[in-house]
């Protein structure tokens, strides 16, 4: 007997109408905005990401016709990849972590004998020489601390997960050698140990006691930092550094918030820590 049961043939027109649809705004905004963002724009879709989403834009429109389980996870998929990979939700999240010490500037605060720079601001080039990372802010405020009298001796965190981690040089050491290069004088400089936040303030605990101490780390881990300090009893001083999120006080252009709704590897990086920061307060680390 043969089969009676056809298959539905998958129609191009989906395609050619996003096709259409991509072509008719890309020539509106070359109109308005000019042809470097359109160029922008274009880069930004051919990226993974970019990618990615191009392609779960155009599943979800050939299943949208049945509207059967495979199209609603389909469109689940579309969701997270276009929310994960945003960068305006990626500015949202930062912000509800960093705007709260964002009138604090470290410059202009009262010398303190002791700061504290936390690890995660450097890594390990394949030369072998030690580098700064995307949080390389904090190695270089407590530069300026130490150079503008804001500072007498920096503390500087960090040692290797053994089983994760391929570096050489523990955070602290490397840290250290790069504040040394940066003019920073080696007796103004101790390293102490911890794997992560919670044993860094542990170990800073022990070494400072109830002294009060400045606390330098990405504006994004300050809010974590400062819950740890407070629970092991340290009189820490908030010091944020590399903020991410944007300037409430500065209108952006259209352009740029378009471009920001391209799901991007940036974006997501930057909701996955803010992810990982609300995991850690949830779970108490």
């Amino acid at each position: 007997m043969t089969d009676d049961v056809t298959r539905p043939k998958r129609s191009w027109k989906p395609l050619l109408l996003l096709l259409v649809i991509g072509l008719l705004l890309m020539a509106g905004i070359a109109m308005t905005a000019g042809r470097a963002v359109v160029e922008k724009l274009l880069t930004d879709l051919a990226m993974p990401m970019g990618l990615l989403w191009l392609t779960l834009c155009w599943l979800c429109l050939q299943l949208a016709a049945d509207r059967s389980a495979a199209f609603k996870w389909a469109a689940l998929a579309w969701l997270v990849c276009t929310l994960a990979g945003n960068g305006l939700v990626a500015d949202v999240m930062l912000g509800t972590l960093e705007q709260r010490y964002a009138e604090i500037d470290p410059l202009s605060g009262p010398p303190l004998d002791r700061v504290v720079l936390l690890g995660g601001a450097t890594n390990e080039a394949p030369n072998g020489q030690v580098q700064i990372n995307q949080n390389g802010d904090r190695v270089v405020l407590a530069a300026r601390m130490v150079h503008l009298g804001l500072a007498s001796k920096v503390l500087c965190t960090g040692a290797r997960i053994k089983g994760l981690s391929d570096q050489g040089t523990d955070e602290g050491q490397a840290a250290r050698r790069i504040l040394m290069e940066l003019g920073v004088p080696t007796d103004a400089i101790e390293v102490i140990g911890g794997r992560n936040t919670s044993e860094e303030m542990q170990s800073i605990k022990q070494l400072v006691g109830t002294q009060p101490v400045g606390i330098i780390t990405s504006a994004w881990h300050l809010d974590r930092a400062m819950r740890l300090a407070e629970q092991e009893g340290l009189q820490a001083v908030p010091l944020p550094s590399n903020f991410n999120s944007g300037s409430s006080q500065t209108p952006r252009p259209w352009a740029s918030v378009l471009r920001d709704c391209i799901p991007n590897v940036s974006a997501l990086a930057s909701n996955s820590r803010i992810t990982r920061e609300y995991l850690a307060r949830l779970v108490g680390r």
